[in-house]
């Protein structure tokens, strides 16, 4: 992983979890972070990708938890559809997908014959890159759209 002043981090492992290394310096709000990784497919091919985020400033992480705090008074509470529906939306408008993408899973569990919630969260999976989890949860919304 590297960031504006270079690596931040590398690692090598065997599995295909890697927890953030407690010798690793902290990440820094507002820094801009590139995530690369190699990876030898079961056939032997090296495979690559990579990602980039950032951590929010304090003072964007204190508006995104204050607007959804006024979202989920207004919907009722934080597990309700609509408050599941409308932060999802609210997080990954604001290019937020890791949590849109636990929104949006939270409403297909509560709402699972509703359409909508799976064409959202593959919305969310196609923005980060995810192309094969977004093409099922567009199969399965078309499915749940052709339902009675």
């Amino acid at each position: 992983m590297s960031g504006d002043d270079g690596e931040v981090w590398r690692a090598e492992v065997q599995g295909t979890t890697l927890d953030y290394p407690a010798t690793a310096p902290a990440l820094a709000p507002g820094v801009e972070y590139r995530w690369e990784l190699s990876a030898l497919s079961e056939r032997g091919t090296l495979l690559r990708d990579e990602t980039v985020f950032r951590i929010l400033p304090l003072d964007d992480a204190t508006q995104v938890r204050a607007h959804l705090d006024h979202i989920e008074d207004a919907a009722g509470g934080a597990k309700t559809e609509a408050a599941r529906f409308l932060a999802g939306s609210y997080l990954a408008g604001r290019g937020l997908y890791r949590d849109a993408q636990e929104n949006f899973q939270a409403l297909c569990a509560l709402t699972p014959d509703a359409p909508g919630p799976h064409e959202a969260l593959g919305n969310v999976y196609r923005a980060v890159g995810l192309t094969d989890l977004a093409a099922a949860e567009y199969q399965k919304a078309q499915v749940l759209a052709r339902e009675p």
